[in-house]
């Protein structure tokens, strides 16, 4: 490569590090009393963060019928900082690894599914900004819901420019992979690329994300976690209408401030009508993600309704959002991406002015979502008692946390 390329690789990078760095304290800031009025909330305490001082690194344990091999590589590290300053750091650290996977976009292989870069630092301040995402950035259990998304756009962007870079794509692949059930929520991106693009590569991930579906599978199974509900395919649809559409629409925040008997038909119908223009931008580029991701997306939505305890209470408000997030995400993708990309044939000329006056509906959504939704903080005194126990580990330590009880961390005595 010339000394020019050299150049101008390091002022791509220096630009896009810069914009990471914007977009992680963008983040901290949507949520800030999570620094001033710090919470540990559900599975970050009672899980990873119980987990590593229980057992030390226990990288592959299962919960919940899934692995959650990244929250765990982070969870332990963290667990070696005073227990007083872990909720702050687990903030910190979910925020900064949430940027890191949406930052995908900024990498200059996306250039040919977004068009220009401007579009693609568009696509990384929308999603960093996204509304409906108060369950997706709540610590380092929610930075699962970002990585399909993640990996996806790394499926399907082109190739790497260097033999590290394509090591480093199949080593991400494989972590992320490891992490819940993001290889399930990948596959319809994989296989449609694959379809479009036989290319070695193509065929390289789709397999390697085949044999960790297996995987993902078999541990779910082995695990004999049981269905939460019968939900029906009505239910998902009304809930994908609400909890993606309207949020894209007016926020979480605006769309439980309007929702009632009278409002709910014409707010799903104008949902649906959003969304179906998401669907058709998507569809005008079929050798593009958009589609596939799409159906990610509604795949995610349908087993988060379906392993919910109960189908009802993902209506109550701000409650079950996290399963709705990925597809919100697409349909944004989509929009920037038809923006960027409506430059000329065989693009049809409607795409960019349909696009735009999509992505000018979600306006007031962004807005009305820009702060999150404050989270019960802990008790100063609990958590420095709780801090004094695990020091001295001597007996059973509990500290109990958000959302309520019974979520709590519970630390066994050492036995030296």
């Amino acid at each position: 490569m010339s000394a020019a390329g050299l150049e101008g690789d390091s002022r791509r990078w220096a630009i896009s590090g810069g914009i990471v760095l914007a977009g992680f304290l963008i983040l901290v800031v949507r949520n800030l009393a999570a620094l001033t009025a710090p919470f540990v909330y559900a599975e970050d305490g009672s899980v990873f963060l119980q987990d590593a001082l229980n057992h030390g690194w226990s990288l592959t344990s299962v919960y919940n019928g899934q692995i959650w091999l990244i929250e765990r590589m982070a969870a332990y590290p963290l667990s070696q900082l005073p227990v007083t300053a872990f909720p702050q750091a687990n903030y910190l650290t979910a925020s900064l690894l949430t940027a890191l996977a949406v930052s995908v976009v900024l990498q200059q292989r996306m250039r040919p599914l977004f068009g220009r870069y401007r579009y693609q630092v568009l696509a990384f301040a929308l999603l960093i900004l996204l509304p409906g995402t108060f369950e997706a950035a709540l610590g380092l259990l929610t930075v699962y819901i970002w990585l399909p998304l993640s990996v996806a756009l790394v499926i399907a962007a082109g190739p790497p420019r260097t033999s590290w870079g394509r090591y480093a794509e199949i080593a991400y692949v494989i972590i992320a992979g490891l992490t819940s059930l993001t290889t399930l929520l990948v596959l319809p991106v994989a296989v449609w690329m694959t379809i479009t693009d036989r290319s070695r590569r193509r065929v390289v991930n789709l397999l390697t994300l085949g044999a960790l579906a297996v995987l993902e599978v078999a541990v779910l199974v082995a695990s004999n976690r049981q269905p939460g509900n019968s939900a029906s395919l009505l239910d998902v649809g009304q809930l994908v209408m609400k909890k993606s559409g309207a949020v894209l629409l007016l926020g979480n925040t605006g769309t439980e401030a309007f929702w009632s008997p009278d409002t709910r038909v014409g707010l799903l119908l104008l949902a649906m009508i959003l969304l179906a223009v998401v669907g058709v931008l998507a569809a005008s580029r079929p050798k593009g993600p958009g589609l596939p991701l799409l159906a990610s997306g509604l795949l995610y939505a349908w087993l988060g309704t379906y392993a919910a305890p109960e189908v009802g209470s993902l209506h109550a408000p701000f409650e079950g959002g996290r399963y709705f997030v990925l597809l919100t995400a697409a349909a944004v993708i989509v929009v920037v991406m038809a923006l960027g990309t409506a430059s000329g044939p065989p693009s049809p000329r409607y795409r960019r002015w349909v696009a735009g006056a999509a992505l000018a509906a979600m306006t007031f959504g962004f807005i009305a979502d820009l702060r999150q939704r404050p989270v019960p903080p802990l008790d100063e005194g609990a958590l420095a008692d709780f801090a004094a126990c695990v020091d001295g580990r001597t007996e059973p330590c509990l500290l109990d946390i958000a959302p309520r009880p019974p979520w709590r961390i519970a630390v066994d005595p050492r036995h030296d």
